[in-house]
């Protein structure tokens, strides 16, 4: 027997090892119905952003609904959370009754504040709004006076539509700073060529600051790119049309210690966003046809160009973008130009919840909400499904 026992121990350890278990199915996402699409004056005429509670969609609807400014606050996956917010109130339904044809709104401190333009008939003025982070209790209403009359584009409708372009907003300090596009006026003091003029207004404890910072001869039809903070420089694109063609400038603003740099890109392209990453910003660009993203990090120290994708590691959403690569961890919005051309539009903004990404886009006369997830290991739409 004492001789038999070394057969048996070998024999079993050439017994073929017990089959892997099986992995874990991910247990299917529960359905969340979107909430529905909302009428909007333009198709600038609303914004989509984090407020401490939630994800808010703000926008205003055409004159024939009353004109006004409205919000609706979303759960995490797009479902409404509540009855609809008024803003600003409507009017009769006439159709002379302002309406707002684009806005831009950032949240910090616990507020948000919303700059917008309001057309009245052939007159376009700018104006600013302060509420709580979920919409329900309004405070000042300032005005910034006359604009000029927004960029425009021909829809497939054959119809006029407003596109983004004169205003956008960037937390910044205690409050939210406002870039956008004035009143025409002179290149400068003492001439008589004419310019696209471009001012700066802050909202929040700090001191109010305003002015006029640039001055353009030729703008493209989307001026105002993009406006944001990264690690303390302050970043800001604008578009201007130089030898025939649209350019994207961006100027990075660092104050401690002092420097400033002006960065040409995308020449040729027309702009389509601008997100916040590490140490930096991305700028999306469309070259006919084909989107170009270009990260401007380090106060303009460091341009990389090349493209942006999404992928999804361990079910949780990855941005890459040239130069680098960032997870989406804690819920963030302007997001657009880190998404793929073919899963954000021009006009389009976006947010990452923490549980998705959310998407506003404008589907004819209406804001639509979309839905993508990391499902099945892709990055992918849920929301019809």
């Amino acid at each position: 027997m004492r001789r038999l026992l070394p057969l048996l121990l070998l024999i079993a350890c050439d017994d073929p090892p017990p089959p892997p278990s099986p992995a874990p199915v991910a247990a299917p996402l529960p359905r969340v119905a979107l909430a529905a699409p909302r009428p909007i004056a333009s198709s600038a005429a609303f914004d989509l952003v984090m407020g401490a509670s939630g994800p808010i969609l703000l926008y205003g609807p055409p004159s024939s609904e009353g004109g006004g400014l409205r919000g609706v606050r979303l759960e995490g996956r797009g479902g409404a959370v509540g009855s609809e917010r008024v803003l600003i109130p409507s009017g009769s339904g006439s159709a002379l009754f302002p309406e707002v044809v684009e806005l831009a709104a950032a949240t910090n401190g616990g507020r948000i504040r919303v700059g917008y333009v309001l057309r009245d008939q052939l007159a376009f003025t700018a104006h600013t709004l302060l509420a709580d982070d979920d919409a329900a209790t309004v405070g000042d209403v300032s005005s910034l006076g006359s604009v000029a009359r927004p960029g425009s584009a021909i829809d497939q409708a054959g119809q006029g539509v407003t596109r983004r372009g004169s205003i956008e907003a960037a937390a910044r300090g205690e409050g939210v700073e406002l870039l956008y596009r004035g009143e025409d006026g002179p290149c400068a003091e003492g001439q008589t060529t004419r310019c696209a003029r471009f001012g700066f207004h802050h909202l929040g404890e700090d001191p109010e600051r305003r002015g006029l910072g640039y001055a353009l001869p030729d703008v493209c039809a989307r001026p105002v790119v993009g406006f944001a903070e990264s690690d303390s420089v302050r970043y800001q694109a604008l578009c201007a049309i130089e030898d025939g063609a649209p350019r994207t400038t961006v100027f990075a603003i660092q104050f401690e210690p002092r420097y400033a740099h002006a960065e040409p890109i995308l020449a040729g392209c027309q702009p389509r966003g601008l997100s916040v990453v590490p140490s930096g910003v991305v700028v999306r660009g469309d070259c006919d046809g084909i989107s170009r993203v270009v990260r401007v990090a380090e106060a303009g120290r460091s341009v990389t160009e090349g493209t942006a994708s999404v992928r999804c590691v361990d079910a949780r959403p990855v941005v890459d973008f040239p130069g680098g690569s960032a997870p989406l961890d804690s819920p963030r919005d302007r997001i657009e130009a880190l998404l793929p051309e073919t899963v954000c539009g021009a006009n389009a903004r976006a947010v990452w919840t923490g549980q998705s990404v959310l998407i506003a886009e404008p589907i004819g006369a209406e804001v639509s909400l979309r839905r993508f997830e990391c499902s099945g290991g892709s990055f992918a739409r849920t929301d019809h499904v």
